[in-house]
């Protein structure tokens, strides 16, 4: 049958078409035309991609298998490996390993020895997928990557207690795990418990629960603890099966409880370690704690809590941290390496606040100043408190040099010597009684206190020596000065005074006030002069305000300049005399 079609002019939908396909190609021609300058090289790398994806895109497929189907894999080719039908392996499972491309399976087996059947568990390795020859006699616990090529297993066969070690070259040609010695601590990974901390929160109450666990009559009780309650502790730090000389007990004492481990490192001698311990008192609490970094680092961390000092406006606690380095082995044998030590102090300033409003007085503990017992008393209201951030200030309107046994007044500090507002910390604290200097030379403490500046900025103080024939302090004001080095500086040596202080355009003088005894005081003045960079030392000696000496400038050479000038000019002074 013919089909005809229904069209008067059957060629203009052919010519159409035609019409069409010349646009097309013209477009393709001319997108033709404009690659033609496009780089070979990058067209060669383009299609390298594709290969490369397409071939781990294959080799992802190859990884696919699941890991309950590479143990069954691995489980297969083992049992084909038995000699005799005696023996099978019924189950594995996949143990995870920190390289990648390994992975132990986990055999668990079974045996026929004379009608009795055993269990036992071995362990299998595939490197990327491929099964490593001979097997692990055991479950493996360690895994050391020794270099890129070399990989040493642990296994341990828990029914004898027997660790066993085998190596893998794993670019080898032939994959086969062969015998290897073992060199480290593998002790460390069987370790069933590794950090130490106190963690007793009834001791009375567990002791009580464990008193069958007590020994008496025993070398560990009588000789190495004697007088104290030793405990066999029920969590040994390895395994049963595996046989260590060592002991992990409890020992009791007074407020003391410490978990210690005995070892053994000959058969006449024995280590006593302390894992960790507490220590309860009415001031001194004290604590143990320790832990296991890795098969050769011990860590103990010791800390001491105490309290240093108590009065009625302030508490301080000192805490004395210890932390001890050692090293250990396979026969648990410690080596102290390092120790690092840190103190802290905590001070707790104390708010009452019945006397919120009121004006009090503060009496320190006592000190010996000049031969007596002495005690600052200030006479004070509170300022400023935050109880919760540990801050106490207040405002002081007198501070008195006391004794306190005799109700005596000795000294009343002037204005410049008494702080207007200070927290009771600073007031209090032991180490800031008083500053040590005898201005006079005669053996006597004596003070300066701070007052105000001069119109170079310098720090002035004033003196007060103290006359040991009425036991009280004298105002002196021809011992007066300035000094930028924090007071006035004291040569004991050559019983001198110097006062060090700058006069402008950062030059600076130092004064040097001496007296033999029975003498008239010598004042002697060093002073700078020049640019900074080229400083000059100029010198003159006064005695009863007449200048007797002059040198302008000095011959000899300055000895610093810069920033250092300060320290370096009073240190030149001191050594030359």
């Amino acid at each position: 049958m013919r089909l005809h079609f229904l069209s008067r002019h059957p060629l203009r939908g052919s010519s159409a078409f035609s019409l069409f396909f010349v646009i097309i190609s013209a477009i393709l021609l001319c997108t033709i035309s404009c690659k033609n300058e496009v780089d070979d090289e990058a067209l060669e790398k383009e299609r390298q991609k594709a290969d490369s994806l397409l071939q781990a895109s294959i080799n992802n497929r190859k990884r696919l298998e699941t890991e309950e189907e590479l143990a069954e894999r691995v489980r297969r080719v083992k049992n084909n490996s038995f000699t005799s039908g005696d023996s099978v392996y019924s189950e594995a499972s996949v143990i995870a390993i920190e390289d990648s491309l390994l992975t132990g399976v986990k055999l668990t087996g079974k045996s026929n020895q004379g009608g009795r059947i055993t269990h036992f568990t071995h362990t299998a390795i595939t490197y990327n997928g491929k099964v490593a020859r001979g097997i692990l006699p055991g479950e493996l616990f360690r895994t050391d990557l020794r270099d890129q090529n070399k990989v040493i297993f642990y296994v341990l066969e828990k029914d004898s207690g027997e660790v066993s070690a085998q190596g893998l070259e794993i670019h080898s040609d032939t994959l086969e795990l062969l015998p290897a010695p073992m060199e480290a601590n593998y002790y460390f990974d069987l370790l069933t418990q590794r950090q130490f901390e106190s963690d007793l929160p009834n001791p009375n109450r567990f002791f009580k629960t464990i008193k069958s666990a007590r020994l008496n009559n025993t070398f560990v009780s009588d000789s190495v603890f004697p007088g104290k309650e030793v405990y066999t502790d029920h969590r040994p730090l390895l395994p049963d099966y595996l046989s260590v000389s060592m002991e992990r007990l409890w020992v009791v004492s007074q407020n003391q409880t410490a978990n210690v481990l005995v070892t053994y490192p000959t058969d006449s001698t024995y280590q006593v370690t302390t894992l960790r311990a507490e220590k309860r008192g009415k001031e001194v609490n004290s604590y143990i704690k320790s832990a296991f970094v890795n098969d050769t680092l011990f860590l103990q961390h010791s800390v001491r809590d105490s309290l240093v000092y108590d009065h009625p406006h302030l508490v301080v606690y000192q805490k004395d941290s210890v932390i001890r380095h050692y090293r250990y082995d396979r026969n648990f044998t410690f080596d102290l390496i390092k120790t690092d030590s840190v103190r802290s102090v905590e001070n707790y300033p104390q708010y009452y606040r019945q006397l919120k409003d009121s004006v009090f007085e503060i009496e320190t503990d006592t000190f010996r100043l000049n031969g007596k017992q002495l005690a600052w008393k200030y006479t004070a209201s509170y300022h400023r408190a935050n109880p919760l951030k540990q801050e106490v200030a207040v405002r002081v309107q007198h501070k008195d040099l006391v004794d306190p046994v005799k109700n005596r007044l000795i000294f009343r500090l002037p204005q410049a010597g008494t702080p207007g507002r200070a927290s009771l910390t600073d007031l209090i604290t032991r180490e800031k009684h008083y500053k040590q200097e005898d201005l006079n030379f005669d053996g006597y403490t004596d003070f300066s206190f701070k007052k105000g500046t001069d119109n170079n900025g310098n720090p002035e103080y004033i003196v007060y020596l103290y006359n040991p024939d009425y036991g009280r302090f004298s105002r002196t004001p021809s011992l007066d000065g300035i000094s930028i080095l924090g007071g006035i500086i004291t040569d004991k040596e050559k019983q001198r005074l110097l006062y060090p202080g700058f006069i402008g355009n950062g030059h600076l003088s130092v004064s040097v006030l001496s007296s033999a005894e029975g003498a008239p005081y010598q004042k002697e003045i060093y002073w700078t002069t020049g640019k900074l960079e080229a400083l000059q030392l100029h010198y003159q000696k006064i005695v009863n305000n007449s200048i007797v000496e002059k040198q302008s400038p000095l011959i000899d050479s300055l000895p610093v300049s810069g920033s250092d000038l300060k320290t370096g000019l009073v240190q030149w002074i001191l050594e030359k005399g």
